[in-house]
């Protein structure tokens, strides 16, 4: 009796091991997950805009051919959440959004600039985007010796209630057939960022507000 009470004491700690470091959308609710507007908007920095590749093999094009709906690419290379801040009234705001892949913090966490500031102006462009009635979707980077970075995208997803793409990146940054450079993919990777994506793009591409 007392091993079975163990080993269900060890299952329960694993179990919440994994929400912890694994858990999705599944485990807090989602703002806008019927939403509103019209337009789904890619908008981030040079892994959205496709260098390396060039837009039309970036991710959001891949996903547009494999959904049947236009996404409009709002990448632009060496942006930090502070510049998108910047251009979010004019490439996203301004056009109607329903979905929203968001994708910064890249720069930010390469040029070592305050992660909490990061983070502030992250939430400000999320809660901006969701109060015109638009989903967002978090797409993070797992940086290697990150591990705070990682973490607080979890927990602004979860706090923001978004869904969360984490670690886009993940089996294609250091893998030289898969990468143009040092940091940005080639056509493969994009490729594979975008099937990381697009299971979670399906699921609220459908969607009607009630």
């Amino acid at each position: 009796m007392k091993k079975l009470i163990v080993i269900l004491a060890l299952l329960l700690v694993a179990s919440l091991i994994g929400w912890w470091f694994f858990g999705d959308e599944s485990s807090y609710p989602i703002t806008n997950a019927n939403p509103t507007g019209r337009t789904i908007i890619a908008f981030g920095d040079s892994l959205t805009e496709g260098k390396g590749a060039g837009k039309e093999l970036a991710y959001p094009a891949i996903l547009s051919e494999k959904t049947g709906v236009q996404i409009l690419n709002m990448g632009v290379s060496g942006d930090t959440v502070a510049d998108g801040l910047k251009r979010l009234d004019r490439d996203v705001l301004s056009r109607d959004p329903k979905i929203v892949l968001l994708a910064f913090g890249g720069n930010d966490f390469l040029r070592k600039l305050d992660k909490n500031a990061t983070f502030d102006q992250l939430r400000q462009m999320i809660r901006a985007i969701q109060q015109t009635g638009a989903l967002v979707i978090l797409i993070s980077v797992d940086f290697p010796l990150g591990g705070s970075w990682t973490r607080m995208y979890r927990e602004l997803a979860q706090e923001t209630g978004c869904p969360h793409v984490p670690d886009q990146m993940g089996g294609i940054f250091g893998h030289r057939d898969l990468m143009s450079d040092e940091v940005h993919p080639n056509a493969k990777g994009y490729a594979m960022m975008a099937e990381k994506i697009e299971p979670v793009l399906k699921k609220y591409l459908n969607t009607t507000q009630e």
